[in-house]
């Protein structure tokens, strides 16, 4: 198989709305009520909230082309030679892990858990390019 698939998983921005808009009914409180007193927790609700929104994010994601698994992605990338993998392996080790690499020389590499999309689509994914999943019900 020729063809590239890229997983990405980038966090959304509803918990930024959503503390934007307290802020705003929070001024909206002080004013309405007259509670200048009050005023430094409008500035520092709204210090915080802004700089919530500048603090970079992570992408979790993979990517699996003809040749590699590149781990990471878009964070640290990882490549791993799809020649050296003998399955992918569902395992329980921890909440961060659920599924392992099992290479050919016995070895095993645990896979972060947010860098995968759900585990029918890996399944079929990573069986498009000669990889069996095991463990998977």
């Amino acid at each position: 198989m020729n063809e590239v698939y890229e997983y990405r998983n980038a966090p959304g921005k509803g918990a930024i709305w959503l503390a934007a808009f307290g802020v705003a009914l929070l001024l909206m409180a002080v004013l309405i009520a007259g509670a200048t007193h009050l005023m430094p927790l409008v500035w520092v609700a709204s210090a915080v909230t802004l700089a919530w929104m500048v603090v970079p994010k992570p992408i979790y994601g993979i990517k699996v082309d003809p040749e590699f698994l590149v781990l990471s992605a878009w964070r640290k990338p990882r490549f791993v030679c799809l020649e050296d993998i003998a399955y992918l392996r569902a395992s329980d080790i921890s909440d961060e892990t659920n599924i392992a690499i099992v290479f050919k020389n016995g070895t095993e590499e645990g896979i972060f858990a947010a860098d995968l999309p759900d585990t029918d689509t890996l399944v079929y994914v990573m069986a498009e390019h000669g990889i069996p999943v095991r463990g998977v019900y």
